[in-house]
């Protein structure tokens, strides 16, 4: 009677595993799966008799996190401590198609033998972090142009104030003429010429980010301002040969540059004075803020 219960204990064991819809994995003391249910193999696209005996992270952690992963193990087995323990993490993972997927993962431990094992409930989570990009991305750019916006901007610039910097902002000239004569479609298409020229001259920049209507920013991540400015002075020359819209138009720029500054709003602020400069001096020209 009593090999009969145990029967009947594991088959019942077995049934609640595989009927569980998140993938439920054991791992021994040597990273070898023991255990491998229904919903790992549809997760991961790898049978358990494939799987079984074989080293789980040698097959479902992408290569870039591999060394760190067995580094991780086997601090657990010493310690017994790992950032999953207890809790969900997410982390990255690879089906057997060669795809990556983002997943939560919990581990609960045990002993056998004196050694520790892992128990594993991994849930696939990819939706919801594509979801989360998107929305982040949609948080941070400009609808319009596809850049930065003035937040992710500010971000950017406050993230950076320990590095070397400077700062161009940018500005359309005359722009409410180009959208009382010709319409805001046409304005439209001449803010996002300009940002598809800064995205190519400037597409190693700290960003570049459209601040707000016409105006537009961009990070540099050298404080050498004479340089800046001659690649401001390039672009604004480049601009102004570019032609837009059925109605064969064109446009100019007004710059100001800064050099680097303590703070954030001391960086605007000596941009924004300079940008003042180029405007009150006829536009179409780059100046450069006050040295110091």
């Amino acid at each position: 009677m009593g090999n009969q219960n145990e029967i009947l204990d594991q088959s019942i064991y077995e049934a609640v595993i595989n009927a569980s819809h998140d993938a439920i994995v054991i791992v021994d003391a040597d990273s070898q799966v023991f255990f491998w249910n229904e919903s790992a193999e549809k997760l991961f696209g790898y049978s358990s008799d494939f799987m079984v005996g074989k080293n789980m992270h040698s097959y479902i952690t992408p290569d870039r996190h591999r060394a760190i992963s067995h580094v991780a193990f086997k601090k657990f087995q010493e310690s017994g401590e790992g950032r999953a323990l207890g809790r969900m993490v997410e982390i990255e993972a690879l089906r057997q198609d060669g795809v990556e997927i983002w997943v939560e993962l919990s581990l609960t431990a045990f002993e056998v033998e004196g050694k520790r094992w892992a128990f594993a409930i991994i849930r696939d989570i990819t939706e919801k972090k594509r979801l989360e990009i998107e929305l982040q991305e949609e948080a941070s750019t400009d609808a319009l142009t596809g850049l930065s916006n003035r937040r992710e901007f500010q971000r950017q610039l406050e993230s950076h104030l320990d590095h070397p910097m400077s700062m161009a902002i940018i500005d359309i000239d005359h722009f409410k003429q180009i959208n009382d004569g010709y319409g805001h479609l046409i304005g439209d298409e001449a803010i996002q010429m300009v940002a598809g020229c800064l995205t190519d001259m400037f597409s190693d920049a700290i960003s570049v980010a459209r601040l707000g209507g016409e105006e537009f920013g961009v990070l540099f991540s050298s404080d050498d301002i004479d340089l800046v400015f001659n690649f401001c002075e390039e672009f604004r020359i480049l601009l102004s040969r570019q032609r837009f819209s059925e109605h064969d138009l064109s446009l100019t720029v007004s710059i100001g540059v800064s050099g680097y500054k303590s703070t954030a709003r001391g960086m605007f602020y000596a941009a924004d004075v300079a940008l003042y400069e180029a405007k009150a001096g006829g536009r179409n020209r780059v100046c450069l803020a006050q040295r110091g």
